[in-house]
């Protein structure tokens, strides 16, 4: 179990590096005005290269990887037939606003699909908001989860849901550019990076020892 720890503490240090340079990257272009002082993006990229291309998984994930894992739980499900995503967590220019805001989800390709309850829980939420349009929150306990944007919704606040389960289908609805899906995740009420355990999911296949590791994980920061 110890060894299990490490090995996924390593993964995600290496995909913390590479969404700072990411980051930096993005901040650092000109025009902007956030390019950090007397630091060489490209050398601080070329450094960490090699670290992180022989590491990193491949940020496609998909049911069937899940499913094919020989160890998979069906408390977990993924919260589309195939996550893509298109925008981080963290800072980043506002696509509709033109503002650098922090984002506090991610955004994942979804052009008007089933959306799927990642896992067993309550609907606490569902309804319309002005930023987030028809949008659904899931209690699953010490975790809750997040789905924004939607064209349509297919439960009712206080109803019991099962993980994959249709919660609704992805839309537009709300602050939004186009179709997609905007997914994010509370730790005990605070919002953290849905990435995270979207690739502890992808390792072990299992929600509990997923949420087990990601504790340990989110504790020590």
């Amino acid at each position: 179990m110890k060894n299990t720890i490490l090995v996924l503490l390593f993964i995600l240090t290496i995909i913390e590096s590479q969404s700072q340079l990411n980051t930096i990257d993005r901040f650092g272009r000109t025009g902007d005005g956030y390019r950090p002082q007397n630091v060489d993006v490209p050398a601080l990229k070329k450094s960490k290269i090699k670290m992180t291309e022989k590491n990193l998984t491949d940020s496609v994930i998909t049911n069937q990887v899940v499913q094919n894992n020989r160890n998979v739980s069906k408390k977990f499900y993924l919260p589309l037939k195939k996550v893509i995503p298109t925008s981080g967590f963290g800072w980043r220019k506002h696509p509709v606003t033109g503002e650098h805001k922090f984002h506090t989800g991610i955004d994942l390709k979804a052009y008007y699909e089933p959306v799927y309850c990642i896992a067993d829980g309550i609907v606490s939420f569902a309804g319309k908001g002005d930023i987030e349009g028809n949008y659904v929150i899931i209690d699953h306990g010490q975790v809750k989860s997040i789905y924004c944007h939607l064209s349509k919704i297919s439960f009712s606040a206080g109803q019991i849901i099962k993980a994959g389960e249709v919660l609704g289908i992805s839309g537009n609805t709300g602050r939004s550019t186009g179709a997609h899906l905007h997914f994010g995740l509370k730790w005990e009420n605070e919002k953290v990076n849905p990435e995270r355990l979207l690739e502890l999911l992808k390792i072990s296949g299992l929600f509990n020892s997923a949420l087990s590791s990601y504790k340990l994980l989110f504790d020590s920061t």
